[in-house]
């Protein structure tokens, strides 16, 4: 006698149209027992295999799926994806344990898991979803500031990137978005290290400057450049032309009486001096000036000078020392003679020369002195000259030579004339007339020729 049991085992996701939906958590009937083999892929004919399938439904789009078998029962499993029933192969994973790399997916993934005749059983899955770095667009590109003389910018390539139409150094490899501008005051700039495109223009519109090692100039200040990170690539942007050394006013240059040359190319602001169409923001550099002795007066001139010099108005205050103090009426936005009257010998005055960033260049800077030709030393009121003889007792006329070029003002003077009177000297004499213990103070204004 002969008895045959017939068991009838239901495989739901023996086709692919009843695929069973994978998420994440356990592995949904991972066993192709007494599954039908239809698939041929990775060395398996089909007719002897036994597959099942499954569907991921993608969270982000695009992504980056990865899908990895492990045997259990079914010692040797394979895996075959594609973009839906009877769709697209996107790609296949021959062998237990061999991750299926699925990059920039933008659909739901169907895939197939297959094993040869008696190796059929259990098995485990697990699926990883990427999503694509934050700046994997050009319009979502991460802008890394302004570059300017002092600072470099920078940017690597981030895992998990989609190729980019706008490529054109490296068509259909991944790539990642960064963005900067230049600063007025940066004339030209060189982007360096590997596997990167440079592009001007707008995300749509874009124009490709080149690729690896890339130098602009000039550069423009109203472009905003982006830059295409590759796989594996990283770029740094920096100026090419460093700040002066004569940026700050810590670090002026010495000027002396004469002409001294100067450069603010890539000069920092340097605040704003009281313009007359307001503050105006002033790309400086500086010098240091030492008022030696008998000078009464000096005038500060610039000038730009040669192909690369400064265009546009020069700027230029004189302040004493590093402090924020201007001289009285010592600045001008226009380029106009600097005259600073009376100062002390060994004053040290602060000249701060620049322009707006756009204007930047070439300028040499002029510092004339001033010496009376004649000497006095009644300037002031305590130095009064004294008259030998008293001009009241009639004995006769009494005369003095005198001097007062390039005199100083004073405040006596000011008070009564309601304004500053300058080229003033002093003398004194008792009269007979008064009291002999009240001295009488003489002012003598005399014109600018020392009359």
């Amino acid at each position: 006698e002969i008895t045959v049991d017939e068991t009838i085992v239901d495989v739901v996701n023996d086709e692919c149209a009843d695929a069973t939906v994978f998420s994440s958590g356990a592995c949904p009937t991972c066993d192709n027992t007494c599954a039908n083999g239809t698939e041929a892929f990775c060395g398996l004919d089909g007719s002897s295999s036994h597959d099942v399938w499954f569907v991921y439904e993608i969270v982000n789009n695009p992504t980056t799926v990865t899908i990895t078998g492990t045997a259990a029962s079914a010692t040797d499993i394979s895996i075959q994806a594609y973009d839906g029933c009877g769709g697209m192969i996107l790609g296949e994973a021959c062998g237990s344990g061999t991750d299926l790399l699925l990059e920039c997916v933008t659909t739901d993934v169907w895939f197939v898991v297959a094993s040869a005749d008696g190796e059929e059983g259990t098995f485990e899955l697990s699926i990883t979803e990427n999503a694509p770095p934050s700046n994997d667009e050009c319009a979502d590109n991460i802008y890394t500031g302004e570059l300017t003389c002092a600072n470099t910018l920078d940017g690597d390539y981030v895992d998990f990137a989609c190729p980019d139409v706008e490529a054109t150094c490296q068509a259909d490899t991944p790539g990642v978005w960064y963005s900067f501008d230049a600063s007025d005051a940066v004339p030209s700039f060189t982007v360096t290290g590997s596997n990167f495109e440079l592009f001007e223009g707008s995300c749509g519109s874009l124009t490709s400057l080149g690729c690896d090692n890339v130098n602009v100039d000039p550069s423009d200040p109203a472009t905003r450049y982006f830059v295409l990170v590759y796989l594996d690539g990283d770029f740094e942007v920096s100026s090419d032309v460093a700040a002066p050394d004569n940026d700050d006013c810590a670090n002026a240059d010495t000027a002396t009486a004469g002409s001294t040359p100067g450069n603010n190319v890539c000069a920092s602001i340097d605040g704003a001096l009281p313009c007359q169409a307001g503050n105006v923001d002033n790309t400086g550099v500086w010098f240091e000036y030492t008022v030696p002795a008998s000078v009464k007066q000096i005038t500060i001139s610039v000038a730009s000078v040669g192909a690369n010099g400064i265009m546009g108005d020069i700027y230029m205050g004189a302040t004493e020392g590093c402090s924020t103090t201007l001289y009285p009426d010592a600045w001008t936005c226009s380029g106009e003679d600097l005259i600073i009257s009376c100062p002390d010998e060994g004053d040290v005055i602060g000249i701060l020369v620049g322009s707006e960033a756009e204007n930047v260049g070439d300028f040499e800077l002029t510092i004339t002195e001033e010496s009376p030709t004649c000497t006095y030393t009644n300037d002031d009121c305590a130095d009064a000259d004294v008259f030998a003889t008293d001009p009241e007792t009639n004995m006769g006329e009494v005369c003095m030579d005198g001097c007062n070029e390039l005199a100083c003002p004073d405040d006596e003077m000011d008070a009564a004339c309601g304004g500053s009177v300058y080229n003033v000297v002093w003398y004194q004499f008792t009269t007979d007339d008064f009291d002999d213990a009240i001295e009488t103070f003489l002012v003598v204004h005399l014109d600018d020729m020392g009359n």
